[in-house]
């Protein structure tokens, strides 16, 4: 990605990867990239950046990410496999260079920039209200919560609003993936105008919280239910 502009380059050289070893897709507010590998990232044009793996390689990864077990309770095993309970521990086993001084304490956002923290706490009361009640019985919120406060109170200014609305946004999406569509986005509240991608005088493009069953690509082919079905955006 270059200056908000994805940039896709191939290397004749290297036989590990051919032009069909891979596939682009914009899915919604999404770009996707899946490899032929079973690796899919999922980009939103902005602060999130996700990477999902299919379950060819559960307990076949290591990592900061985990081993993608489906069992949160082993996630922080360090470089010499060992389970620990601190994640400075752990992050500090998978430095890339041992030069690099280990990290000592956690500083949240919050603890940062104090001043932000009442804004914060107020704008993720969203997560808590009734606009999200029928998720409440399906995916712990507290965590997003916990998460979205901390996003809200990592940036400035205009900043702070892309940390909390791609917070919520997650949220939102585990519970589109329990069966609770959830329509949270308002013209107040990280609102999306899809009136842009009309026409004059056409009305085609509608904002979609929760996807559609399938999505088409430029190219007429048709984008699998795993990601179509999830992601919100302009359909």
């Amino acid at each position: 990605m270059l200056n908000g502009n994805t940039i896709i380059e191939k290397f004749p050289n290297q036989t590990h990867c051919s032009e069909h070893s891979y596939s682009l897709h914009s899915v919604g507010l999404y770009i996707t990239l899946t490899f032929s590998n079973g690796i899919t990232m999922i980009w939103d044009k902005r602060t999130r950046l996700s990477v999902t793996l299919d379950p060819k390689w559960n307990n076949k990864i290591c990592g900061l990410c985990g081993n993608s077990n489906g069992n949160v309770e082993d996630d922080l095993t360090t470089k010499e496999n060992s389970l620990v309970t601190s994640s400075i521990e752990h992050g500090n086993t998978w430095k890339s260079m041992l030069s690099c001084s280990n990290v000592l304490n956690d500083t949240f956002p919050c603890d940062r920039n104090p001043y932000c923290l009442a804004w914060a706490q107020k704008k993720c009361a969203l997560l808590k209200g009734s606009v999200f009640e029928p998720c409440h019985s399906k995916v712990d919120l507290m965590p997003y919560y916990d998460a979205c406060v901390q996003e809200a109170c990592a940036c400035d200014m205009e900043g702070k609003y892309l940390g909390f609305c791609t917070a919520v946004a997650v949220y939102a999406e585990a519970c589109n993936k329990e069966g609770a569509c959830i329509h949270w986005r308002t013209p107040e509240i990280c609102p999306v105008f899809c009136d842009y991608y009309n026409d004059p005088d056409e009305c085609s493009w509608h904002y979609k919280p929760c996807g559609t069953i399938t999505s088409k690509t430029c190219s007429d082919h048709y984008i699998g239910k795993k990601f179509s079905a999830i992601l919100e955006g302009c359909i």
